[in-house]
């Protein structure tokens, strides 16, 4: 009994085989939790940019910075003839922290979303 155990052998190849569906199924593996992540991310950050973006438009109610603004509309002459005092007004009043934070927060929006989008099959082209 023990001689037809030693004798039989496993087929040409099984080991090549077990080894390439095993490196498939960890690039498998590998793409899910990238897909999950790049998911997770993009979502995340879109929905920061919501709390972030109000109070940014709150800081720049409070600070005046609207107020600024609106005076290019309504005395374009005077704006002009003192542009280097009306810029720094402007960089004065705005609420750069907030601005700073939603910008990145956009970035990492939109660098996410690029990559979860290249990695995706549906929005794959040929180059």
């Amino acid at each position: 009994m023990f001689v037809l155990l030693i004798a039989m052998q496993p087929p040409e190849g099984l080991f090549e085989k077990i080894v390439a569906r095993v490196a498939i199924e960890r690039e498998r593996s590998l793409r899910r939790k990238r897909r999950f992540t790049l998911a997770f991310l993009t979502f995340t950050a879109f929905g920061a940019c919501i709390p972030l973006t109000i109070s940014l438009i709150q800081q720049m109610q409070e600070s005046g910075f609207f107020t600024y603004t609106s005076f290019v509309l309504s005395d374009t002459q005077i704006v002009l003839a003192h542009w280097q005092g009306y810029v720094a007004g402007l960089v004065e009043t705005a609420p750069l922290l907030p601005l700073t934070g939603l910008l990145s927060v956009l970035f990492i929006f939109l660098v996410s979303l690029r990559s979860a989008m290249h990695d995706s099959p549906q929005f794959s082209y040929v180059h």
